[in-house]
């Protein structure tokens, strides 16, 4: 992903007509091309959304493609006032903000990684992508190819340059962001997209406040038809990369 300096340049440019959405596409442009003349290579992003809420202590995690953005706009957007809730987005807040508050309740959501990588794939990798998020999100990592097939981006996650220890935080494995270096949980409740109405009641009957309903936001779905996506072997070599992600939350994937 983009530095946080060059993304907070990107994302006020984007949003101020289209004289700024074409200073936008040139800071990505000069990006791509500090990455490929400098030849730059990736690492690993941990970077995860961090909703605090002073008033309730709670701490939200967010995992990428597990409906964070939604909780951003339930908990700050709309709930900024009613919460008391201020947000994180750095590895350094990540730190900061669980040594700061260990008292505070903590929850996240995980996700089927089977669903979570066809929601990866398509909006961050497969046909249609823009050259700005192409750069936002791949163009350190050489042998990732805009428009690449599912296949073809199922066996890049089971290489070495796909691996955690390079990965963007989109396809990087959940545990990663929720467990400790030893092994133990951060999260006080790790709750599972498929229930998602459900899981929303039990923690907010854990932090004490009415369950709140989440925006639709991007590519919050069901994804009900991500099976379609796989062949035999293409599953299987998900059921490998995520094998702690599976472990830990219980997935299966059933054909």
């Amino acid at each position: 992903m983009l530095p946080k300096p060059v993304r907070k340049i990107y994302y006020a440019l984007a949003g101020s007509g289209p004289i700024g959405n074409a200073l936008a596409y040139f800071v990505t442009f000069l990006y791509h091309a500090y990455l490929v003349v400098f030849r730059i290579e990736p690492k690993q992003d941990r970077t995860a959304l961090l909703i605090v809420s002073h008033k309730y202590k709670f701490i939200y995690i967010g995992v990428p493609k597990v409906a964070s953005r939604a909780f951003m706009g339930a908990l700050i957007e709309k709930g900024q006032a009613k919460y008391e809730s201020e947000w994180f987005e750095t590895t350094a807040d990540f730190k900061r903000v669980l040594a700061q508050y260990p008292d505070y309740f903590k929850f996240s959501i995980v996700r089927n990684p089977w669903a979570r990588i066809v929601s990866c794939y398509n909006s961050k990798i497969g046909e249609g992508i823009t050259y700005s998020k192409y750069v936002r999100i791949m163009a350190a990592y050489k042998t990732l190819k805009a428009g690449m097939a599912f296949d073809d981006f199922v066996r890049w996650l089971c290489t070495p340059m796909g691996a955690d220890a390079n990965a963007d935080r989109h396809w990087l494995s959940q545990y990663v962001l929720l467990t400790h270096k030893n092994g133990e949980p951060i999260c006080d409740y790790v709750g599972r997209y498929e229930n998602l109405e459900e899981e929303i009641k039990v923690i907010c009957g854990k932090i004490g406040v009415e369950p709140f309903k989440l925006p639709q936001r991007g590519h919050l779905s069901s994804t009900k038809d991500y099976k379609s996506y796989y062949m035999d072997e293409t599953a299987a070599l998900i059921k490998q990369r995520y094998a702690k992600d599976c472990e830990l939350y219980g997935y299966e994937y059933e054909p």
